[in-house]
C-alpha cells in the first residue's frame, strides 16, 4: 500500500480535494500509465481518499493499494517505490503543486497477509472510525463527535467535509480489483442516516 500526499496549506477542503484529484488524474491517466503498470507488474489497483484535519488545516491524501502479478524482491520493491514516487512528484509539479519525496509512504504486504485488515485500513473513514490517539490529525468522525457535543468549530468543519465529499466516490478500483463494488460518500451518508 502506498500513501501519496502533497504540500497543503489552509485552503478550503473542496480546493484540497480538487488539487488531489488533479494530481491523481495526471498520475494515472497519462498516456504511459498502462505501460507503467505493465512494466512494473501492476495488474490492479484501488485508490481511496483519506481526509484529516489538524492545526495546519485539511490534509487530503490517497492510499493506493496495488495488486502485483508476482512477488517483488527487496530490490524490485525499492525500484517500484522509486518509480511511483517519481511519477507522483512529477504529476504534482505538472499540476502546480509540490510533493516531497520523503513524505510518500509505503507498506509492502507479503503473500498471505490479512486482506481484511488492509481493507479496513483503507476504508476506515468510510466506516466513520475515530482517529487513533497516535494520529497527527482528526478524522471526520472525530469532527462529528465534537459537533454532537456542541463544538461549533467542529460542526463547521464537518459541514465543510460533507459539502466537499458530496457526489465523490471515496474508493475506486481498477484492473483485477474492479469487480468489487464500492459505495460513494452519498450512499454511505444515507446508510448512516437509516
Amino acid at each position: 500500500m502506498v500513501t501519496l500526499t502533497y504540500a497543503h496549506g489552509y485552503a478550503p477542503l473542496s480546493n484540497e480535494m480538487s488539487n488531489l484529484d488533479a494530481i491523481l488524474g495526471r498520475f494515472t491517466k497519462r498516456g504511459d500509465w498502462s505501460r507503467f503498470q505493465k512494466r512494473n507488474g501492476i495488474v490492479g489497483y484501488a485508490v481511496t481518499q483519506e481526509i484529516t484535519h489538524n492545526s495546519t488545516g485539511w490534509n487530503a491524501h490517497i492510499h493506493l493499494v496495488l495488486t502485483l502479478s508476482s512477488a517483488h524482491t527487496t530490490a524490485g520493491a525499492q525500484r517500484l517505490q522509486d518509480a511511483i514516487t517519481q511519477r507522483w512528484c512529477s504529476a504534482a509539479a505538472w499540476t502546480g503543486h509540490e510533493a516531497v519525496e520523503r513524505l510518500q509512504a509505503y507498506s509492502w504486504m507479503r503473500p498471505g497477509f490479512d486482506a481484511a485488515d488492509m481493507a479496513e485500513y483503507v476504508t476506515k473513514q468510510n466506516l466513520l472510525h475515530r482517529a487513533p490517539e497516535s494520529a497527527r490529525g482528526r478524522y471526520p468522525a472525530d469532527l462529528l463527535i465534537g459537533a454532537a457535543a456542541g463544538d461549533a468549530d467542529d460542526l463547521d468543519r464537518y459541514r465543510e467535509y460533507l459539502d466537499a465529499v458530496k457526489g465523490r466516490a471515496p474508493t475506486r478500483a481498477h484492473g483485477r480489483l474492479s469487480p468489487y463494488r464500492v459505495l460513494d460518500f452519498d450512499e454511505l451518508l444515507r446508510a448512516g442516516a437509516a
